[in-house]
């Protein structure tokens, strides 16, 4: 995990972004670029940044899981580390920008091609990785966060800040809440042609659609391939471990590593309950936290995030990164994309099944009839609020899309699993972790939107395939655990007002800080 920075002029970079790679800082520069690397050792730290092969420099952000694998396929080359590093850019030379459907990683990087003055830069398929840039046909400028891009900004995107604090939809799309500012798209290239000042960008990956034969035996293997290679590294890694079934799965594959778990001692939100049945279960070594609020914190994750955030619950993620002694940390992020988690998915199958409702209402109550009343409540709130901004009801309807199978898919690419790895990259990276999702290994991604729906809803429970995976191994109070909370935090309790108010306080901190 890294920073990485660029432009095509003399850039004079600030190193502002020391706590993305505090371990090593490279530089490169010539008459028709400026490239430069924050370093954050986590493999083989010979491997400084920029990585020359030939006619190319590299400057790269995050890891490529399945490095040692793909090694074995160059041979040809001979190797100077033990990096990842170095096997991407070898890999770039030997097969060209196809070698991107090789990757199985969390990336975002520039090669820059000294013969041919172009810069050839790429994102990973979900965006794990960040890449914000700046073009106004002349001057390019690239980096990790935007907060480096910060004189290029030209004001706040009226309709980007719209949705992003009414409906709390962001990072959708190649626009930001700042006017000039760019968002390089999940699984786009980025080419830019230093001669002719010429910018393309291009989808590289589509999801590629198959059958499913065996799930459960399938899942076993992806899952537990996809948490082992993300253990590779030299130094210590952590893991977030709440007390749900998401985190609970990854923890039940990794019952070695040091866990950190939020809990609140006589609050509703607490989760402490099911974190001891899992430390209990499988003797694991737990370290718990319990946050305290300040304006003064609140100040410092807004000018992390550097954008607008829904809800206080990402505090608890900061809190556990800031006091981490682990410089990898695992999470059980993507899971609710994947396998339908959210309530509101759940709303969409007890709406259209009369026997599916009924389901519902015996293990719920009442509460299965709150989750049909949400996208009407939401919707009248937010037009009784919104004046001279105009509501952009096609991407909320987008996000409710009654055909579940296609908003998963959707709420995975765009609606909302970028904006969450957003959240999590700037909350560790403040603090010099680099965070790995193992539900979001593209490999588990295509298994789990092939799966038909049926295997994700049954006999009212949502996430069902997770639950009916689980069974075997998990506590049985956590497989089958009703309420949802997902690193909850007591955000009347902290805050006060509601979160409309919440995310229009961000955003007059956000107009302070630009």
């Amino acid at each position: 995990m890294c920073a990485i920075i660029g432009a095509n002029f003399n850039f004079e970079y600030d190193n502002g972004l020391i706590h993305r790679g505090p371990d090593d800082y490279g530089e490169f520069k010539d008459n028709f670029v400026s490239l430069f690397h924050n370093r954050l050792s986590i493999l083989d730290k010979s491997a400084k940044q920029p990585f020359f092969h030939k006619n190319y420099v590299l400057i790269f952000n995050g890891e490529i899981y399945n490095y040692i694998e793909l090694k074995k396929e160059l041979k040809e080359y001979n190797f100077k580390t033990h990096s990842d590093t170095e096997v991407l850019l070898y890999a770039y030379d030997k097969w060209g920008k196809n070698f991107l459907e090789k990757l199985n990683g969390d990336f975002a990087f520039c090669i820059y091609d000294k013969k041919k003055k172009k810069l050839f830069c790429a994102r990973d398929r979900v965006g794990n990785k960040p890449f914000y840039y700046f073009f106004n046909g002349k001057r390019f400028v690239f980096a990790s966060e935007i907060k480096t891009l910060k004189k290029f900004i030209q004001g706040f995107n009226t309709q980007k800040l719209g949705d992003a604090i009414l409906f709390s939809i962001n990072d959708n799309d190649e626009y930001t809440i700042f006017k000039g500012i760019y968002n390089l798209n999940p699984g786009h290239i980025l080419e830019f042609d230093l001669l002719k000042n010429k910018l393309k960008t291009t989808k590289w990956y589509s999801l590629k659609k198959r059958k499913i034969l065996e799930p459960y035996e399938e899942f076993k293997y992806l899952i537990k391939d996809a948490v082992n290679i993300r253990l590779r590294s030299d130094v210590k890694i952590g893991a977030m471990l709440s007390g749900g079934i998401d985190s609970s799965i990854i923890a039940y594959f990794a019952k070695d590593l040091d866990f950190y778990s939020i809990i609140f001692p006589n609050e509703k939100i607490d989760e402490s309950y099911y974190i001891k049945l899992m430390q209990k279960k499988f003797n694991l070594k737990i370290n718990y936290l319990t946050p305290t609020f300040e304006i003064q914190e609140f100040k410092k994750l807004v000018h992390t995030q550097f954008d607008i955030f829904r809800s206080l619950s990402i505090y608890n993620q900061y809190y556990i990164f800031k006091n981490a002694t682990v410089k990898v940390m695992l999470s059980g992020q993507g899971a609710d994309e994947l396998f339908g988690g959210y309530y509101h998915h759940t709303a969409r199958i007890i709406a259209k099944d009369e026997k599916e409702f009924i389901n519902r209402v015996k293990i719920y109550k009442n509460q299965a009839l709150n989750e049909l009343k949400t996208n009407k409540k939401n919707y009248l709130i937010i037009k009784e609020i919104l004046k001279d901004y105009t509501p952009n009801y096609d991407l909320l309807l987008k996000k409710y899309d009654k055909n579940l199978k296609k908003s998963l898919k959707d709420e995975v690419f765009s609606l909302n699993l970028p904006q969450l790895l957003r959240y999590e990259d700037r909350n560790a990276m403040a603090f010099s972790i680099e965070n790995r999702t193992p539900f979001t290994d593209y490999r588990i991604i295509e298994f789990s939107l092939n799966l038909p729906i049926k295997y994700k809803f049954k006999n009212g429970l949502s996430k069902y395939f997770l639950r009916e995976f689980a069974k075997k191994f998990l506590p049985k109070k956590i497989v089958y655990r009703l309420e949802k909370k997902g690193f909850e935090a007591p955000d009347r309790k902290w805050w006060g007002g509601n979160l409309f108010e919440f995310r229009l306080a961000i955003f007059n901190e956000l107009k302070e800080i630009i």
